[in-house]
């Protein structure tokens, strides 16, 4: 099928690095980073709930 999903590229990106951290200048972007992931997954979590009522919908209406 031709249905495209939401774009989740952004869950491939690398969390900041060990020596970022350390240094103390990723802080932000590892807030960044987690506020983004939880996020999306709330979005995915949402999408999911949303086709399956309508999945429930459609099985219950007749054709």
């Amino acid at each position: 099928m031709g249905r495209e999903g939401p774009d989740l590229r952004w869950l491939a990106a690398e969390p900041p690095s060990e020596r970022q951290l350390a240094s103390g200048t990723a802080g932000a972007e590892l807030a960044l980073h987690q506020r983004q992931l939880a996020r999306g997954k709330a979005v995915v979590g949402r999408n999911m709930m949303v086709r399956g009522a309508l999945a429930g919908v459609a099985q219950t209406q007749p054709a």
